[in-house]
């Protein structure tokens, strides 16, 4: 159960801190309600050293949770164990909750932008854990060896061979055998983008296998496209250039399993070049996936979805909600969807016109809301 009382203490803090501080409270709250012991404080860490942007959360074999943020050439991770001690230590070895760097790029600028970040293993070495992260648009992809304090960074346009144009974007883990491989879906030039890689050393000069939509998917400048697992399928959610929402669903070798069979939902009714609105995807168990989408830029055109994605790659829908009853903000930017377990996932919005107001639902599986704010 949902400890009511920490998500309380959350949320009257909230309105005196930025989204990206809100967001950081809230997903160390939803790994800490997995522990055996919790916390009855909750105390609220300001990250002040420089204006830091571009925040993303991944989680290492152990449980434990880093956090990165941006800033021109300087990173801030935070970290945490499973055990709810402080990742990193000081010189002096007392557990501190960050650590910050200053990225040495010869002299050159190393900012970043949208990112995000995920523990890779390398498959030589299945003790090795790095930390991968990957920005947005002229910007910056990094490996670092939080062991070590070793850091690799490349251009994100020279490692993919392609820029990042979404501001959403879907980085994911495959197995396949005994190896561990990485998926990235994305936007580029009007085209969905999905490519895999591996690690066998500690280094980003890899080989990148890809898969490009064969013509030009959009019409139009959109800047979110969404991917999960589903077993052995990657199954992805995008916009196509009729502005209807569609899947697809890929093998890990990248071959389209419902080629043919179209599996579409509500088309857009308008929609705003350049930016796009939200939508997001997640797999909750066996064939069942649940999808949250606005239908139009529209502050009361949110909408749910649950169905099942059949053996023949067909779509059947089992219950749907409209969410009309609230002003949320479709910004891409300013939503997400966290799945908590097989029963519940969480809903993370800002109100409209008023970007200090977090609004938090929590959905059930027979979807039945309960919203925080």
């Amino acid at each position: 159960m949902v400890n009511t009382l920490a998500l309380q203490k959350i949320i009257k803090h909230k309105k005196i801190i930025n989204i990206n501080k809100v967001k950081l409270i809230f997903y160390s709250f939803l790994f800490l309600i997995g522990l055996p012991m919790i916390n009855s404080e909750y105390n609220i860490i300001v990250f002040n050293s420089h204006e830091y942007r571009a925040g993303h959360f991944a989680f290492n074999s152990n449980g434990d949770m880093i956090i990165e943020y941006s800033k021109d050439n300087y990173r801030l991770f935070y970290g945490l164990k499973k055990n709810g001690k402080y990742f990193f230590k000081d010189n002096e070895e007392n557990e501190v909750p960050t650590k910050e760097i200053e990225i040495n790029n010869n002299g050159n600028d190393a900012k970043r932008y949208e990112s995000q970040n995920i523990f890779v293993l390398n498959n030589n070495d299945n003790t090795k854990q790095y930390l991968f992260s990957i920005g947005t648009y002229v910007s910056y992809t990094e490996l670092h060896d939080l062991d070590t304090g070793e850091y690799i960074i490349k251009p994100t346009n020279e490692f993919l061979g392609n820029t990042i144009f979404s501001y959403i974007f879907s980085l994911l883990e495959l197995t396949d055998s005994n190896n561990k491989i990485y998926l990235i879906t994305y936007i580029y030039n009007k085209k969905y983008m999905l490519q895999k890689f591996s690690f066998t050393e500690f280094n980003l000069s890899l080989t990148v296998d890809s898969y490009s939509s064969p013509y030009e998917t959009t019409s139009f400048s959109h800047r979110i496209v969404n991917s999960f697992i589903m077993d052995t399928r990657i199954v992805m959610l995008f916009v196509n250039w009729e502005q209807y929402y569609e899947i697809y669903i890929f093998d890990f070798n990248f071959n389209r399993l419902n080629d043919g069979k179209v599996i579409k939902f509500e088309q857009i009714s308008s929609f705003n070049d350049g930016f796009g609105i939200f939508s997001k995807g997640l797999h909750l168990k066996d064939n069942y996936v649940i999808f949250i989408y606005y239908l139009s830029p529209n502050t009361n055109s949110l909408k749910l979805k649950i169905g099942s994605i059949n053996d023949n790659y067909t779509f059947t829908e089992k219950l749907s909600k409209a969410l009309n009853d609230y002003n949320f903000n479709y910004d891409v930017l300013l939503n997400d969807f966290v799945k908590m377990n097989e029963e519940r996932c969480f809903f993370l919005t800002i109100s409209s016109g008023e970007r200090t107001i977090l609004t938090i639902l929590l959905i059930f599986q027979n979807l039945n809301i309960n919203i925080f704010i």
